[in-house]
């Protein structure tokens, strides 16, 4: 059972979809991941994103309040507790 404070790894992936421009979108989202201050990684498609289990939390709410004020958009996402980077 995954316990507030325990360390997870998040694979996260932004789609816009109504969008006027989806790269200045994406790189919204990646500045937000930046300015978190957790351990990341930006791949091709998706970004991996480490640390507290509440801080990347509140790191998608921040992602989504971020693009819902530019785009229709879907973030999808995946967590582990097993392989925290």
């Amino acid at each position: 059972m995954s316990e507030m404070g325990q360390g997870v790894s998040a694979e996260i992936k932004v789609t816009p979809m109504q969008s006027s421009d989806y790269i200045a979108d994406i790189e919204a989202a990646i500045r937000v991941i930046e300015a978190s201050g957790l351990y990341f990684q930006v791949g091709p498609m998706s970004t991996v994103v480490s640390g507290p289990l509440e801080d990347v939390q509140a790191l998608i709410s921040e992602m989504y309040r971020v693009l819902a004020a530019q785009c229709k958009f879907a973030i999808d996402v995946r967590l582990t507790n097993g392989c925290s980077l």
